[in-house]
């Protein structure tokens, strides 16, 4: 079974457009890395400042190895455009449109 992880930041809010910007490179990002299924970028309608980034693996370790990747520098400046901080959660993925066994 594959996994979702969803992540919540709340962006400061002189940054939201930079904070859109880039998390929408991050999921560009995740989706190349090894293991990864998808990964969209979601902004809340009636508040602006928040997002939302869903990711599906075909396992948690798949997540763990990318996150693993992620340069220093950039976790740095993410925590430069957030209010709060980010929040994120793994949920067992029942929908699957894709087949795990492409990802094997």
């Amino acid at each position: 079974m594959s996994i979702a992880r969803v992540n919540h930041f709340v962006a400061q809010p002189d940054k939201i457009e930079d904070l859109h910007e880039f998390l929408a490179e991050i999921c560009y990002e995740i989706r190349s890395a090894p293991g990864n299924l998808s990964a969209d970028l979601l902004q809340k309608e009636d508040v602006p400042t928040e997002f939302l980034v869903i990711e599906r693996w075909i396992s948690k370790e798949a997540h763990a190895n990318s996150a693993r990747a992620i340069p220093e520098d950039k976790l740095q400046k993410a925590k430069s455009l957030l209010a709060t901080t980010p929040d994120g959660s793994f949920y067992n993925d029942f929908n699957l449109d894709l087949s795990e066994q492409d990802y094997l």
